[in-house]
């Protein structure tokens, strides 16, 4: 299967909460963000089992991807478990912010090892100012995804299962797609899950889509989702 993946670079929009994590848990009194509950539009909606922690830690300024990445190779060469990372931007109100995301870390408690790791390859952080409680942040990470297609224009996601993709006809804005959102899952029959907005380029052509997350997605689902997206996006 693995000469039918298809490797797209995205621009990925969500909205989820998050919440200043514990001061002694992070590194240089940084401030750093735990997500309140990761793939909320799935996780709110119905009461289930959480998924594994999601940090985002808030830079001192901008960072290529590049350089966080050569950061994040050297810090993993040293881990039993490689943790994951992208970089992108929170914005809370009228405020922005460059921030990295980890994932698959064994516990909060090495996020502040982490953090010494990239702060010793020159990337920085910013210093905790205030504490957030549970506020709805709009997340906005670029990284690679990795698809297998599938029929009717459908995909799945080759690491996670319970992610898929569709195709939208335009282009959305954030705001519209929410609405739009909230009128599929009032009118499907397939309730509790979660939509992020991706923009992705591939050879020189950019492609909207929508991902999907929802334990034990199928692709029937996932098309079931599309049909109802495309119905009200007219």
């Amino acid at each position: 299967m693995k000469n039918q993946i298809t490797e797209l670079f995205s621009e990925l929009i969500k909205e989820e909460p998050l919440s200043t994590l514990e001061r002694e848990l992070t590194a240089a009194d940084s401030c750093v963000l735990e997500s309140v509950s990761p793939f909320f539009g799935y996780y709110h909606d119905g009461p289930m089992a959480q998924p594994e922690p999601h940090v985002y830690c808030v830079l001192d300024g901008f960072y290529s991807i590049m350089k966080v990445a050569r950061a994040a190779e050297l810090i993993n060469a040293g881990r039993n478990c490689p943790f994951d990372v992208a970089v992108g931007t929170l914005s809370m109100g009228e405020e922005t912010c460059h921030i990295m995301r980890l994932k698959h870390i064994s516990h909060y408690s090495a996020v502040a090892g982490i953090q010494l790791g990239f702060m010793n390859a020159g990337v920085g952080f910013k210093h905790r100012r205030r504490k957030i409680d549970s506020r709805m942040t709009v997340v906005k990470l670029f990284k690679f995804i990795y698809l297998y297609p599938g029929e009717d224009g459908v995909f799945m996601d080759a690491a996670n299962p319970g992610m898929g993709y569709f195709t939208l006809p335009r282009f959305v804005e954030w705001e519209d797609f929410k609405l739009l959102t909230s009128e599929v899952k009032n009118d499907t029959s397939i309730l509790y899950f979660d939509a992020a907005r991706i923009s992705s380029y591939q050879k020189g052509s950019t492609q909207e889509m929508v991902r999907i997350y929802k334990e034990h997605l199928s692709p029937e689902m996932l098309r079931a989702i599309r049909v109802r997206y495309e119905k009200i996006l007219g």
